[in-house]
């Protein structure tokens, strides 16, 4: 194996990884939608705006909620009768 041989083994490793990571870091806020479906979007950690298909953006969820107060354990198991009883 030569080095231009590896030097282009690791450019096509790096593009498929470029074609394979996600390009939304998010959560965005939307300032603007425009008539013909255009999103215009603003970065809240860098408060940078840009312009996106409406289409190609998702709404965000923070998780499910913190569970307050007790919680009360259910068993899935139905217990087996005792021997002699049905």
């Amino acid at each position: 194996m030569t080095r231009r041989s590896l030097g282009k083994t690791s450019m096509s490793a790096k593009k498929s990884y470029c074609k394979l990571r996600s390009r939304w870091d998010g959560p965005f806020v939307i300032t603007n939608i425009f008539p013909n479906g255009v999103v215009q979007l603003k970065d809240e950690h860098s408060s940078s705006t840009f312009q996106v298909n409406g289409h190609q953006i998702k709404p965000f969820h923070d998780g499910p909620a913190p569970i307050t107060g007790d919680m009360e354990i259910i068993s899935l198991m139905e217990l087996a009768p005792p021997d002699g009883t049905t």
